[in-house]
């Protein structure tokens, strides 16, 4: 993947979580696990990137 397809996915991924983030709030969210596997998601792509 380039550094752009990795931004972009980078930038899917941080909606993807905010998204989340407020529907576990309104208690919405069933899988509070799919939270964490986003920031983890977040990580690697940001650990390539700082490569």
């Amino acid at each position: 993947m380039t550094p752009s397809d990795l931004h972009l996915l980078l930038n899917e991924q941080k909606e993807e979580l905010r998204k989340m983030r407020f529907k576990a709030g309104q208690r919405q969210l069933k899988d509070i696990r799919k939270i964490r596997v986003t920031k983890i998601a977040i990580a690697q792509i940001l650990g390539i990137l700082s490569n």
